[in-house]
């Protein structure tokens, strides 16, 4: 099976002496098999009592080098395209000691999933 370029150019990815604070399960997913994010407040750049997390992402193509809308099969509830898109955001669930999770159904392709989280207008950023 070809994997899943995962190539989640994970802009609030933020690697502190403690660990990161963006990883997914699987670490290596395969085409069709759905994958769970995970973000932790307390390791990254939003306020460590953040609530109501929400990931804005979408998907790039490396074939025709145009990021686009994921296809509505990927999203989890609560996902909205944002305007006209090609952007969605969805709601994280609260996992406990400030970490979220949204569950991102399978991939029907080989892409690559830009991401950043938001609580209200303050966005999680590549470091600080």
């Amino acid at each position: 099976m070809r994997r899943l370029l995962i190539g989640f150019t994970l802009l609030s990815l933020t690697l502190v002496a403690q660990g990161q604070s963006t990883w997914w399960i699987p670490a290596t997913p395969l085409i069709g098999q759905p994958v769970e994010i995970f973000y932790d407040v307390t390791l990254g750049t939003l306020p460590d009592d953040a609530q109501n997390v929400r990931m804005h992402w979408g998907v790039y193509d490396p074939e025709t080098t145009f990021w686009m809308t994921p296809p509505e099969e990927m999203w989890p509830p609560g996902t909205e395209l944002q305007g006209a898109g090609p952007a969605v955001q969805t709601p994280m669930n609260e996992e406990g000691a400030g970490v979220f999770s949204p569950l991102l159904g399978p991939p029907v392709g080989v892409i690559a999933i830009p991401l950043f989280f938001s609580v209200s207008t303050k966005w999680g950023k590549n470091s600080e």
